[in-house]
């Protein structure tokens, strides 16, 4: 089958270029890599869709046969799982890309899974943005990637503005425990009322607008338990506005 397409100077245009694109998005999984030349100049919208279709054509042909469905929010599709891929079927940065650009909004998926398939700190920073601002995956596995510190860092800054993720595993990605700890205390909030949460940094800066705290019967979606109780003492030890 054929992967590579060699079409400089036979006088191909972006209406032509854009045909290609078509037909590679919607009937080939071979060509990864087309060869134009240096001395056409091409709409940047038709360029920037051969670059899609050639990283998608790169992908593994199971994440391409799922690749649709992640933006359809099925109700139900809750679990996704891409851990057991063969060694040369893993996914990488570009669909871990994917993946975060389409479950960013998503209702429904509650579990995902991704451990084991070379993603780098760049597919960690396009997954923290998802994190960032997903609001319904409780589970998420990262383990046993190439994620790194600039990852690690990036997940949590995405897990600040996160508020529902419950079980997220990070081991085997050579990220400093340091970070791991700011991971593992954002998950932490996550299971105390949201409405805490929202107050926590507030208190720990001493904010003096906040004078009064309220939480009579319980606050957010789940009960207002021990943990939470900690982290408002915690939160409490050297404010002095409240």
């Amino acid at each position: 089958s054929v992967s590579r397409l060699n079409l400089e100077g036979c006088g191909l245009t972006s209406a032509g270029l854009r045909t290609l694109v078509t037909c590679l998005q919607q009937h080939n999984d071979t060509v990864n890599d087309v060869a134009l030349g240096s001395t056409v100049h091409f709409d940047a919208d038709v360029l920037q869709g051969l670059a899609d279709a050639l990283q998608m054509n790169q992908q593994p042909l199971r994440f391409k046969q799922w690749e649709p469905k992640l933006y359809e929010n099925d109700p139900q599709l809750t679990v996704l799982d891409f851990s057991d891929l063969r060694w040369n079927e893993k996914l990488g940065d570009v669909s871990a890309q994917i993946i975060a650009n389409a479950l960013g909004t998503n209702e429904y998926i509650t579990t995902l899974n991704l451990a084991n398939n070379k993603i780098t700190a760049k597919g960690g920073v396009a997954l923290a943005g998802m994190v960032a601002r997903n609001k319904a995956i409780r589970t998420l596995d990262l383990s046993h990637n190439q994620l790194g510190d600039v990852g690690g860092r990036a997940l949590v800054e995405g897990l600040t503005q996160n508020d529902t993720l419950e079980v997220f595993r990070l081991d085997g990605n050579g990220i400093a425990a340091a970070l791991l700890q700011k991971v593992a205390y954002a998950l932490s909030l996550n299971a105390v009322p949201s409405a805490l949460k929202q107050l926590v940094h507030r208190i720990r800066t001493n904010d003096p607008t906040v004078t009064q705290l309220e939480f009579a019967g319980g606050a957010g979606r789940r009960p207002f338990d021990n943990a939470a109780v900690r982290e408002l003492c915690d939160a409490l030890r050297t404010n002095t506005s409240v």
